[in-house]
């Protein structure tokens, strides 16, 4: 049987509308399991680019800030968005390109970590977690990630 060419690209890919994703990814992080998709947009450029394949993984520890996090929006679209700040029953995140940070965001929402990415068949160390992402974090809360981005292109023009 043809497999509907609507919902399969390949034959390993399988493209999913929100709600079936939204289930899928909740199962697969309840039941403690990595998985890898494939991200759109550009809310976390330079990071995390149009196209690149990232592993979520789901979290098991306390989330820190600095740490890429991947959450269901209401209507069940998957979010990938760095967390700027840690509160008591949550965390707001905010996506790196971005001008604003998110509404405070439940850890129940919370369907994993981000914990690799890979570009071209390479993997992308920088700004994911630990310190570069701490630094990447606090540098996008103080509304100097974009300024810094700007200047870095005006001077390798």
């Amino acid at each position: 049987m043809q497999p509907h060419s609507q919902y399969i690209r390949h034959r390993t890919e399988q493209t999913l509308s929100a709600p079936p994703f939204a289930r899928l990814a909740i199962d697969l992080s309840v039941a403690g399991r990595p998985f890898k998709v494939a991200v759109y947009g550009t809310s976390m450029f330079p990071f995390i680019r149009n196209g690149d394949v990232i592993t979520i993984t789901p979290f098991r520890s306390r989330i820190r800030r600095g740490r890429v996090i991947a959450f269901l929006r209401r209507d069940g679209r998957l979010i990938i968005h760095r967390v700027v700040k840690v509160l008591p029953d949550g965390v707001i995140t905010k996506g790196d390109n971005l001008p604003e940070t998110d509404t405070p965001l439940s850890f129940e929402r919370i369907i994993g970590t981000v914990n690799t990415v890979h570009r071209n068949d390479r993997r992308i160390r920088f700004g994911v977690a630990g310190i570069s992402g701490m630094l990447v974090a606090w540098l996008s809360l103080c509304d100097w990630l974009l300024p810094l981005r700007r200047l870095r292109r005006r001077l390798i023009r």
